[in-house]
């Protein structure tokens, strides 16, 4: 009975499929389809602006590339005929040769333009077709280049372009090995497609530059499109808890120098745990002092704070004790939650005693984990799964508050959307993912050392680094060298300081150094790339942004800019009379909710119709590239002409590269005002200057009135100049001279 069942079984099978054979040879196009189609159901495929992919006429469908069953994926979805441009090296395979009575494959031979111009002008007579631009699979699952031939392509077929994402195909088994994702059978796909669209290049280009603007058009519509499918969590919570989901709990998510590691299960149940702690102290949709170093406990306090729906107003303790209790006052935030041995080690006694003297009230971890009951705990581990509800995209994240370099502090505060979206935007730029390991020390109340260095990589997979201080300049290369970095993030100060104290293997593994918060000096750039063989490249940024507006890649590494504006953002140029550049006013999902301002505290004040003033003079190319030439609150008004103090500095670090150069103006009865340089350099002096500016072609303009020797000039916890000490301090020794 048994062998009748199996033998029945095995004949169906072998009948269905000899039927699968012979259909497939009477109508190969509609049986492959159709198994397409079925194999979609094991993926979940879930496709969002679907309605985009039936186009009639011209177009060219225009996909990112994670995995071999890409183009099965679209040709299942995609109901009209098209052809399949790949390289012939690729058609040549077994399995597209198999392919080839299913489906019509187009090889293109990148050594013969003219097999991608013949295939243009049948896109141009009406058909259809789907190009892979990258050229090849991601070795990340991140964006890889866009190749020029395919860009050529498109803009010479005149055709619609139906750009398609594709996320979560690098998971899977038919991905390319080794890029950093944990693999599995058949994961969650998300397919999300943008309406057709053309791109936008000057008819009257011609040549290579015609070629080169058809290759970035290109490329801002797929980095576009991947920015629109990645930002697609109601908070940070729930993207985190996405994220452990994917590359498991056992994971390491962050560790330090000494070896101590947190995976991301570790995470979640310590965060479950503090919100057990947490939660009788405080009221939902409060504002809370948080008063932290970079550190894993800090990401689990954050995690958890999201969860109960109170806004960590985080702390900048270098400020002292007034401005802090200042800015409490300002977002009405009572207490301040943080940890004895932090304020132990970190030697903040003092500071302490002095906000707990002005009636601050604090909440010690270490107190809160002393009265946690078994009850409690295991209500906490009950919860582990549970992610809030109530927490949307508008909701509150983080307050941080401006440096002060221009005056008094703004308290920012910056949603769970706007978060999300900049790190969403970095992605859709940036080649990051879980094949990297980053390393970070900048501090949790510094915008670039929330985002960038902690918030990313916990959203991205990346396994992160991390250390409280940037000014342990012989710790942090270490450290760099512990994890074995690609990724380092940090300020030109600090960059500078790790530079010179580490040993050239400390940074071998590094593929990148992302600089952020101030301009990257020459001699910075030298170092790192005589002693490292690193590039360094630059982002421009703001607290108000999230803070990441621009940045160069290692696709596009154009020194002397800032990059290009990060997808999904607008701006606007103001003319400035007598400045160089404009002024640069931009818009987007990662522009603040709004300050809090010392008039009316507590109370939220959006940018007026969503529109930041960044307060920076900058020119912008016509590739979108921005230079920035100044500061507008930093040009002083010297005999009627506007100098750029930015451009004095420049001008003295070229002549002093290894000192720190600060430029500040002060009222002058017969110029208006006057431009004092200080600098660290024992030798410098003005006459020097002033020959350095004669042997370049500098304009007189630029040279300083005074240029004073300072032993050391003051800097923020964030690396960069504090002008507003700097000016107290020249006051204050004017002031002390007789007579």
């Amino acid at each position: 009975m048994f062998l009748t069942i199996v033998a029945g079984l095995v004949l169906g099978l072998l009948a269905l499929l000899l039927a699968l054979v012979v259909a497939w040879a009477i109508a190969p196009r509609a049986v492959t389809r159709g198994i397409f189609r079925l194999t979609l159901l094991l993926f979940r495929v879930e496709v969002k602006g679907a309605e985009h992919l039936d186009s009639q006429g011209p177009a060219v469908y225009v996909s990112n590339h994670v995995s071999l069953f890409d183009g099965p994926l679209v040709l299942a979805l995609v109901r009209r005929r098209l052809n399949v441009v790949v390289y012939t090296t690729w058609a040549k395979g077994l399995m597209l040769r198999a392919f080839g009575r299913a489906f019509d494959i187009s090889p293109i031979d990148p050594q013969r333009p003219m097999s991608a111009k013949a295939m243009a002008r049948r896109v141009s007579e009406g058909e259809a077709c789907l190009i892979f631009p990258e050229g090849r699979i991601t070795t990340t699952g991140a964006p890889m280049k866009i190749a020029g031939g395919a860009a050529w392509m498109v803009d010479t077929a005149r055709a619609d372009v139906i750009a398609i994402h594709i996320e979560g195909l690098e998971r899977s088994k038919l991905a390319k090995a080794g890029n950093g994702w944990r693999k599995v059978w058949f994961p969650k796909v998300r397919v999300c497609v943008a309406p057709p669209q053309r791109l936008e290049i000057d008819p009257d280009l011609r040549g290579k530059l015609r070629r080169e603007r058809a290759t970035m058009a290109l490329r801002e519509i797929t980095e576009t499109l991947r920015y629109q499918a990645l930002d697609r969590h109601n908070n940070i919570p729930e993207a985190v808890a996405e994220a452990r989901a994917v590359h498991g709990s056992k994971a390491i998510a962050y560790e330090d120098v000494l070896g101590t590691t947190m995976s991301r299960g570790k995470l979640r149940l310590t965060s479950a745990m503090l919100v057990a702690m947490i939660g009788p102290h405080v009221k939902k949709d409060s504002n809370l002092g948080f008063l932290l170093p970079t550190a894993p406990g800090a990401v689990a306090v954050l995690n958890a704070l999201w969860q109960l729906r109170v806004t960590p107003a985080i702390l900048n303790h270098t400020v002292g004790v007034a401005a802090v209790k200042t800015t409490l006052g300002v977002v009405k935030a009572d207490m301040i939650l943080s940890s004895r041995t932090f304020v132990e080690k970190g030697r903040l006694t003092d500071f302490v005693a002095g906000l707990e003297a002005e009636g601050v009230r604090f909440l010690w971890l270490e107190d809160l984990k002393a009265g946690l009951t078994t009850g409690a705990k295991l209500g906490a581990l009950f919860s582990l799964n549970r992610l809030p509800k109530d927490v949307t995209r508008d909701t509150p994240a983080a307050i941080l508050f401006t440096s002060g370099t221009e005056g008094a502090p703004k308290g920012v505060v910056l949603s769970h959307g706007n978060i999300l979206a900049n790190i969403s935007q970095i992605r859709a730029r940036a080649n990051v993912g879980p094949q990297d390991i980053s390393c970070t020390a900048l501090p949790v109340f510094h915008s670039f050392g929330l985002t960038a260095g902690l918030i990313l990589p916990l959203v991205c997979g990346i396994r992160t680094g991390v250390h409280p201080s940037p000014l342990h300049y012989r710790i942090i290369p270490e450290l760099a060298y512990s994890v074995q970095a690609t990724l380092l993030f940090g300020t030109d100060t600090f960059l500078n300081g790790w530079a010179r104290r580490a040993d050239p293997s400390d940074f071998a593994t590094l593929r990148a150094v992302v600089a952020g918060a101030e301009a990257v000096k020459e001699s910075t750039r030298k170092i790192w790339a005589e002693r490292f063989g690193v590039r360094v490249l630059e982002g421009y940024g703001a607290t108000e942004c999230s803070p990441v507006l621009s940045l160069n890649t290692p696709a596009e590494p154009d020194i002397g800019t800032v990059g290009r504006l990060l997808p999904a953002m607008e701006y606007r140029l103001v003319e400035m009379a007598g400045i160089d550049g404009s002024r640069l006013m931009v818009k987007g999902p990662n522009v603040m909710a709004g300050y809090i301002l010392n008039d009316k505290p507590g109370v939220l004040q959006p940018p007026p119709e969503g529109w930041y003033d960044t307060g920076d003079a900058v020119t912008i190319d016509e590739k979108g590239l921005i230079r920035i030439t100044g500061r507008i609150k930093r040009f002083a008004k010297v005999g009627g002409e506007m100098v750029s103090l930015q451009s004095v500095e420049i001008l003295a670090q070229k002549l002093w590269p290894g000192a720190t150069v600060a430029a500040i103006s002060r009222p002058h009865p017969r110029t208006g005002e006057q431009v004092i340089l200080c600098v660290t350099e024992p030798a410098a002096d003005r006459p020097k200057l002033v020959q350095y500016a004669r042997d370049n072609g500098v304009g007189s303009i630029l040279l300083p009135a005074q240029v004073l020797v300072r032993e050391k000039i003051p800097l923020l916890a964030s690396g960069k100049i504090d002008y507003p000490a700097l000016t107290r301090s020249f006051e204050e020794a004017e002031a002390a001279k007789p007579g």
